[in-house]
């Protein structure tokens, strides 16, 4: 039996609201996105994770292998900073680090199974448009940590930013 439930409620096509409940109280209200790929497959982020900041923030799995992962996050007038049309550089960085983590070890059952022990991003350019997308690769596995690199580029091709982590495996509590 899960530790809470779930109540959705469709906003429109590319946003849902959900509402958690744990122990018969209202905790959490959280955003998930649909990426186009996973909307076409009638898959959200709930399917993939059980972590909320990722749902509240909109980030989508679109592609999961040994090599990496590629999260897709749509942008919305509330991701920007004080210049208006410009994503807020936490939000790349979380979005680099989304996608480095699943690289480097894919949740199990919505669980995460490594954490960030160092993240290091590079900024290239603002993040404009309709879309961010993350595409990570590992670039070492060893016994206990994994490096990965990310590219955040944008719906036009346009490099945003670079990162680089080290990520260390954990044994999630059941």
């Amino acid at each position: 039996m899960p530790w809470f439930t779930v109540k959705t409620i469709i906003l429109s096509p590319w946003k849902k609201r959900r509402r958690y409940k744990r122990k018969g109280r209202d905790e959490t209200i959280c955003y998930t996105g649909v990426s186009p790929s996973s909307k076409d497959r009638g898959e959200t982020m709930s399917n993939q994770t059980k972590n909320r900041f990722n749902h509240y923030l909109g980030i989508e799995i679109e592609q999961v292998n040994d090599e990496g992962c590629v999260a897709v996050l749509k942008i919305r007038p509330e991701l920007y900073n004080s210049l208006e049309g410009v994503v807020h550089g936490g939000v790349t960085s979380t979005l680099a680090d989304v996608a480095m983590g699943h690289g480097a070890a894919p949740h199990v059952d919505g669980v995460q199974q490594c954490v960030t022990v160092e993240s290091k991003v590079n900024f290239l350019a603002p993040a404009r448009g309709e879309y961010l997308r993350a595409e990570s690769k590992v670039l070492r596995r060893g016994g206990n940590t994994i490096v990965m690199e990310a590219r955040i580029t944008t719906d036009d091709a346009t490099l945003v930013a670079v990162a680089l982590g080290t990520y260390a495996r954990v044994q999630p509590k059941k």
